[in-house]
């Protein structure tokens, strides 16, 4: 975190006075990344997952940089250890699958909880956030990616959950958009009112066997979950015995464990849990009140899950195509929806709140942040350029509105970089925080960092570029001492020192685009499409640079970043299969005796 008084202005500095070709010094290098991993592996927690042996937050930038180690570049691993990012990813995919067969997942409804107020996930927060669930979804697809994309794997059911509940009644605005939460309190049956924590989501055993019915499934589905006649609370994180008797759902034994216990077969067992899955959520939307939903939409929150929706449309477009054009569909409308409601054209300004009708409340840093990349993602997921044109404008009003242009020193021509969370004339604002630690959510400045990596790569704009190194470097002395808590501008590092993957698609021809979302992610990689027949398109004329006409897949030179190479689709970097990890995919069996082994 750097914070600075907040009674200056933004300084007014001759534009001509940055070249924004050169090259920016710093002390940061690939050796942050290897450090970070040692302290990861030092702080997780071998049996359960996660980090610590308390409560734990789902974390999602942290499993994302995990994820992605063992495709990051050549170069990071020599340095990091191949191992090690083994070790890591491995690590990640473990503590995912314990998130999954925990209490913080509806194994009901779908979703996830805040987090969990037991080390082994048991007992959760039950509030439901959309920024969790937008976050997770995207973890999910890198897991997903990770292990494969295999169509029957558990991580492409949980995608597919996830997508489908932030898609849902629950959280999706009518008129495009999505809400911001569902409260942990609500009443236990209709009538009732009293408010209990998590009382929508907890079963006794009586109530259990009365919704499903069936008594032989009540007893597979009971095995699987950890139904209990006296409740499956430890009393220890119960002192108030506000969970007696109660039960929360969390799987307990895989299918081939239970199939052995009660002499079915695995997917015998696997149809009585989907049985008795559809009967207790028929009995909980009909007998119970669900939580108060809080119906602000805002527009930070909804660039999160404009993310994860285009991303997860684009994924799955070839293997269930009705869920992928509802899933993009969702993401458009809530696009759509802020621009015509929330974002002032003439004036370059955006609100941060819609509510009951009305657009409110200045906006911050990171609204534009989150927006902008959730507008990236829909031009990769669709190759509309309206969706760059619109995040190209609110790059340039976002670094207008709070990046730090003063100089570093006196006689410097280097600005001091980064971006500020509030602007400098904010009512009540002692203090201007330039944040750079991700923690329950990715900071502004990551975020930032990723789009103008992305953007100056998309556009060819070397200033954005420029603006993203020195946005990493901003925070090069919070980053030596603690690199392990700055795991999105850990990610900036690489494409500052390596550059990135850039190709380019040229035609018509929809290879491109399949190829380029089934490939796990890693370190900077774009994907621009280019028609250079299109006398309208504004990209050409945003960047007229680039002269390629004939059809084909491009990638560009490394060396010489004017020139592109055609490629063979079969020939493209992001068709290697991924790296070989000891936690590898699970086919939905449940099982969590699976851990991340170190190895010499």
């Amino acid at each position: 975190m750097v914070d600075h008084q907040s009674d200056a202005g933004p300084t007014q500095q001759d534009p001509s006075a940055v070249d924004y070709t050169q090259d920016l010094e710093g002390e940061l290098d690939l050796e942050q990344i290897e450090e970070a991993f040692a302290r990861i592996t030092r702080t997780f927690d071998y049996p359960f997952g996660g980090f610590g042996h308390q409560d734990k937050f789902l974390t999602p930038s942290k499993l994302s940089l995990m994820l992605r180690a063992t495709h990051f570049p050549t170069e990071v691993q020599d340095v990091a250890g191949p191992k090690d990012c083994n070790f890591i990813s491995d690590s990640a995919l473990h503590t995912l699958r314990r998130i999954v067969h925990g209490a913080v997942h509806d194994h009901i409804g779908g979703g996830f909880h805040r987090h969990s107020v037991t080390r082994d996930w048991s007992l959760p927060s039950f509030e439901k956030m959309l920024i969790d669930n937008a976050l997770l979804l995207g973890v999910f697809l890198d897991a997903w990616l990770l292990t494969g994309g295999i169509p029957s794997e558990e991580n492409a059911e949980i995608v597919k959950e996830l997508a489908d509940y932030i898609t849902g009644e629950t959280l999706m605005a009518p008129g495009g958009g999505f809400y911001t939460s569902e409260a942990a309190d609500s009443s236990n049956k209709r009538g009732d009112s009293a408010m209990r924590n998590g009382a929508f989501y907890l079963w006794t055993r009586k109530e259990f066997d009365t919704a499903v019915g069936d008594q032989i499934e009540a007893e597979v589905a009971a095995a699987y979950w950890d139904v209990q006649t006296d409740g499956n609370v430890d009393p220890v994180h119960d002192p108030l015995d506000e969970f007696l008797n109660q039960n929360v759902l969390r799987i307990a034994k895989t299918h081939g464990r239970l199939s052995k216990q009660v002499g079915m077969s695995v997917n015998e067992v696997k149809q009585r849990i989907a049985s008795a899955r559809g009967k207790l959520r028929a009995y909980r939307e009909k007998e119970r009140v669900r939580p108060v939903v809080d119906k602000k939409i805002v527009t930070a929150y909804n660039g999160m899950a404009i993310v994860a929706l285009s991303r997860a449309s684009a994924v799955l477009h070839d293997l269930d195509p009705d869920r992928a054009a509802k899933y993009l569909k969702a993401a458009e409308n809530a696009a759509h929806f802020i621009r015509t409601n929330m974002w002032n054209s003439s004036q370059k300004l955006l609100s941060r709140v819609y509510f009951d009708g009305r657009a409110g409340t200045d906006s911050f840093a990171e609204d534009y942040a989150y927006l902008i990349e959730g507008l990236l993602e829909l031009y990769q997921a669709t190759t509309n350029e309206s969706w760059l044109e619109w995040a190209d404008e609110l790059q340039s009003a976002q670094i207008a509105r709070f990046y730090d242009d003063a100089p570093s020193t006196a006689t410097s021509t280097h600005r001091c970089g980064g971006f500020y969370s509030t602007t400098h004339d904010a009512p009540h604002t002692i203090l201007r925080v330039k944040e750079g630690i991700d923690g329950s959510q990715p900071s502004v400045n990551s975020v930032s960092v990723s789009n103008l990596f992305r953007l100056g790569s998309l556009l060819n704009d070397k200033k954005y570029t420029y603006l993203a190194k020195a946005s990493v470097n901003a925070f090069s002395v919070e980053i030596l001492e603690h690199p392990n808590l700055f795991p999105g501008l850990l990610c900036g590092i690489i494409p500052w020192r390596l550059g990135g993957r850039h190709w380019v698609s040229v035609g018509e021809d929809s290879t491109a685009k399949s190829l380029f979302h089934k490939a796990p992610r890693a370190a900077l990689s774009t994907l621009r499409y280019h028609n250079p027949h299109n006398s309208r398109s504004w990209l050409v004329s945003r960047d007229p640079s680039l002269k390629l006409q004939e059809p084909g897949i491009y990638t560009q030179d490394s060396e010489n970043p004017n020139t592109y190479r055609k490629i063979n689709a079969d020939d493209t970097p992001w068709t290697q299969k991924p790296t070989t990890t000891g936690a590898s995919a699970t086919n939905g069996s449940g099982d969590t005796s699976q851990r991340p082994t170190r190895q010499a």
